[in-house]
């Protein structure tokens, strides 16, 4: 890619994509992925260095990672950052770094940051002979100044920012980024220059758009700009799948759990396992069987340091977290249906982060199925669940039938959030909540549990409950936690089991219709109709997809936006694949 290139697709109205890079591993992908321009911007300084800002950030750093990156690619226009005082002290020292930069690395641009104040150094550098991007609007190097990371160029700033950026133009930049202004003012800037215009948070209309590659792909624990999207969730995916209950991750869902069966079984009979278990899970090949014989002492190890107990009576659990309460422990509870899954492996594993005694519910509740649901078919396997959860660092597996919840029957008190519990799925669920909110309130009165963990998969649920608790006055905190998905974005759930081979690819649109009404809201869409009927359109596509329901609400009170989707919009989507009901959800706004 060259300048004049760049300048071609900007005069024929083709989108640029630039993206930050540090290294040549990163390098050689975006090269493969087709990306037009590499940024090895001096935010480094936070996503390589660990800092808090990009202030600390050196010429010979941003050498160093640009020499890698060039290694690694050879498509893409490289453009460096000059880091913060290597051009403000003179413009002579602007341009001995930006000559520097360019020929210790090989890259083909640099970018420096500000308006008026460095049009001395744009035209010397340009002069001799380096091409150079301008950066207006939020200036990480400025942040001190402009007193944090505000959206700039309001008011009378504006006038103020578009002269610059003419006025960078008309110094020799060939290029300009604007970050984190108004969108209006953004396709001003564009409209007015022949050299293109990226943008960062500052809407659709410029040419193209810039984005740090650890945010789209997941990989940092800040809270991410609204205008990022995210491409992957790799944090969560490296701290997920390299824990134990997930080294078989990528296996069938089947396999999987017939690995756990495996391991349950291994732990009371090591000799029993090398002949039989491996077979089960698939394996092929004598050197499976060793690393599943490996696999199985660790897991043994694990186990029998929380040395996880099954109890089905009620009273037996209040004894023992009443004397875990009186040594000073605190109690975390995981209520779950059984059939248990890396999702919720993650829960179980933040309870015992946050608790000290762990106790994991396993309980396919009758009062929460209505009459021609699946509660007789539901799945089930108790061996499989110990061993995850034993795995995962559980101290108790509770698993009470039905008599021990509900020794009365149908003739029971019951717990009803009215409102919140009528509407979405509960208007096609009559008495779902209630059976909900009912069983909780149970399980949370046997354990003392302090906090409650329930994942947002089930977003209705999870807020029903905490109006509950609130309600009642219950001094049990619950926490939410982010949904799991597979690799192909199919939210992790028991009932996926039960999904035909055609099927389980046809769910799968789920996921991509709350991606299209996402991209759509954060393009600005803002009309509930357009951005329910984008979401349907590849739900519709699907011959076996019958749909429940799409509505979006917001995320707080989870109230029904009906004309505008509001400022917090939350998708959320319930659909049949044969006889199987998915439920999924995606926070619209980032």
């Amino acid at each position: 890619m060259t300048i004049a290139q760049l300048w071609a697709k900007k005069a024929e109205g083709k989108k640029i994509s630039m993206i930050t890079t540090y290294d040549a591993t990163f390098a050689s992908l975006v090269d493969a992925a087709g990306i037009d321009m590499i940024l090895v911007g001096d935010s480094l300084g936070n996503v390589m260095q660990g800092g808090s800002s990009t202030l600390g950030v050196t010429v010979d750093d941003v050498i160093y990672h640009a020499r890698c990156v060039m290694r690694g690619c050879s498509s893409p226009f490289v453009v460096v950052d000059m880091p913060f005082g290597s051009y403000q002290v003179s413009d002579e020292d602007g341009v001995r770094n930006g000559i520097r930069i360019l020929k210790e690395t090989g890259a083909h641009a640099v970018k420096l940051e500000g308006g008026s104040r460095v049009l001395g150094v744009v035209r010397r550098l340009v002069d001799a002979g380096v091409p150079v991007m301008g950066h207006l609007g939020l200036t990480p190097q400025s942040v001190n100044v402009l007193s944090g990371y505000r959206v700039q160029g309001k008011g009378d700033d504006a006038e103020t920012l578009y002269n610059d950026a003419l006025a960078l133009a008309q110094a020799g930049a060939f290029s300009l980024v604007l970050e984190c202004v108004p969108r209006d003012l953004a396709k001003r800037v564009q409209d007015a220059l022949d050299i293109p215009v990226v943008g960062i948070g500052a809407g659709p209309d410029t040419a193209g758009q810039v984005l740090v590659l650890q945010d789209c792909l997941g990989m940092t624990a800040a809270k991410k700009p609204k205008f990022v999207r995210k491409f992957a969730s790799l944090a969560e995916t490296i701290t997920e799948r390299f824990g134990l209950p997930t080294l078989c991750a990528n296996m069938p869902q089947k396999s999987r759990r017939a690995h756990f069966r495996a391991i349950a079984k291994a732990t009371t009979d090591q000799n029993d396992f090398a002949p039989h278990a491996w077979r089960r899970i698939g394996a092929k090949s004598p050197s499976c069987a060793r690393y599943f014989r490996f696999l199985i002492g660790v897991v043994s190890d694990s186990m029998n340091s929380h040395d996880t107990r099954i109890i089905r009576d009620s009273k037996v659990l209040s004894s023992m977290t009443r004397s875990a309460i009186a040594e000073g422990k605190t109690v975390g509870l995981v209520p779950t249906m059984g059939y248990l899954h890396e999702g919720h492996a993650s829960l179980i594993r933040a309870a015992r982060a946050k608790c000290d005694f762990v106790v994991v519910s396993d309980f396919v509740n009758p009062t929460q199925f209505g009459p021609t649901e699946d509660y007789a078919t539901y799945p089930r396997d108790e061996a499989a669940d110990l061993a995850l959860c034993a795995a995962c660092g559980a101290d108790v597996l509770f698993i009470p039938d039905v008599a021990m919840l509900y020794p009365n029957g149908q003739d029971s008190t019951w717990v009803e959030v009215s409102r919140l519990g009528t509407i979405l799925c509960g208007a096609s669920r009559p008495g779902h909540f209630r059976g909900v909110a009912t069983v909780v309130t149970k399980l949370l009165m046997i354990s003392r549990a302090d906090y409650a963990f329930f994942g947002e998969k089930d977003y209705q649920q999870l807020t029903i409950l905490r109006r509950m608790v609130a309600d009642l006055g219950s001094p049990c905190e619950i926490i939410g936690m982010p949904i799991v998905r597979e690799a192909d974005g199919l939210a992790l759930s028991s009932r996926n089991v039960r999904l035909t081979p055609a099927s389980r690819i046809e769910a799968l649109a789920l996921h991509r219709g709350l991606e299209m009404a996402r991209d759509s809201y954060l393009a600005g869409e803002r009309s509930v109709q357009k951005l329910i009927a984008t979401a349907q359109s590849e739900i519709d596509l699907q011959p076996d997809a019958k749909i429940d329901y799409i509505s979006i609400a917001d995320a707080d009170t989870l109230d029904i936006s009906t004309d505008d989707a509001g400022s917090r919009p939350l998708m959320l989507m319930a659909v049949r694949f044969g006889s199987v009901r998915l439920i999924d959800n995606m926070k619209l706004f980032a």
